[in-house]
């Protein structure tokens, strides 16, 4: 997107669909993992104090995994431009 920005001189479409599917396979593989399973499965290690989300396409994970391990949420975004 940036190369085209800076060749066409303007605003190129948002590939929003890429983003959303991007973000949703990311959370597939996270939630995947065997470390964070362990912490689903109940491991007593698995005791987090916040939970830290990005304000992003399907960022709703984060919001599940506070939930699980009655977590503070904290939501974040950089604002990036």
């Amino acid at each position: 997107m940036s190369k085209e920005m800076l060749r066409e001189g303007g605003s190129p479409a948002i590939p929003i669909g890429q983003f959303i599917s991007m973000a949703t396979e990311t959370n597939a593989k996270a939630l995947r993992d065997p470390a964070l399973q362990k912490y689903l499965k109940g491991d007593p290690r698995g005791k987090f104090d916040v939970v830290s989300v990005s304000v992003f396409f399907a960022s709703e994970t984060g919001y599940y995994l506070a939930h699980k391990f009655d977590a503070s949420l904290a939501l974040y975004f950089t604002g990036q431009v």
